[in-house]
């Protein structure tokens, strides 16, 4: 008489085959990230130096009073 295997679950080639594609696509995906983060960085800091410029010029208008420029932004003349 014949035993029928019941078999579930996945082998181990299956399982490394699946291991090597999710490991391209991360690879294929971290040099995009990088460059996303860069740019919102760049444009936080643009927007704060509008903030800035906008400070400065009702200041001004004011009363003389100048904002220092966020020491954290490297960005400057909208470059």
């Amino acid at each position: 008489m014949k035993t029928l295997k019941n078999e579930t679950g996945f082998t181990l080639v299956e399982m490394l085959v699946v291991l090597a594609i999710i490991g391209m696509l991360v690879l294929l995906i971290l040099p995009s990230a990088g460059t996303i983060i860069d740019r919102a960085e760049e444009q936080a800091c643009r927007a704060q130096e509008r903030s800035v410029a906008a400070l400065n010029s009702v200041g001004s208008l004011l009363n003389g009073l100048n904002v220092a420029v966020p020491e954290n932004c490297t960005i400057s003349n909208g470059e």
